[in-house]
């Protein structure tokens, strides 16, 4: 399975259940992979796969916020997300309000509590 089928596959599981938060989640994650490979990684995709997918940081921002639109505040890590691809796309303000939306999500899981450490580290070199 190449990158361009999984894309395919979330794309279907949104078409089929639109307010499923989760699915809109993950097709941003994947938009937010593909958009931060370097140039060597899509040569070396390239050779492996023929034409390697595209995507671009304003396809996962606006997947991650159909994805609170749905449910906000439902996984730190999507306001997190949110964050870092504004700071990614140089838009300070966003990141700000993004991340401290992110860092106000209690933490519940362990995943929860390193996503809050990332939250603060990103904060601090904003």
């Amino acid at each position: 399975m190449d990158g361009n089928h999984d894309k395919e596959f979330i794309s279907r599981a949104i078409e089929l259940n639109p307010t499923d938060a989760t699915s809109h989640n993950i097709l941003g994650q994947w938009c937010l992979a593909f958009a931060n490979l370097s140039w060597f990684e899509k040569k070396a995709a390239s050779a492996l796969f023929g034409t390697p997918p595209t995507a671009t940081y304003d396809e996962a921002v606006r997947h991650f916020h159909d994805a609170e639109n749905i449910s906000p505040g439902f996984w730190k890590k999507n306001a997190y997300l949110l964050g870092e691809t504004y700071m990614k796309m140089n838009n300070e303000t966003e990141a700000k309000l993004w991340l401290g939306k992110a860092k106000a999500v209690p933490i519940k899981t362990t995943e929860d509590k390193q996503v809050h450490a990332d939250v603060e580290k990103l904060l601090q070199s904003i």
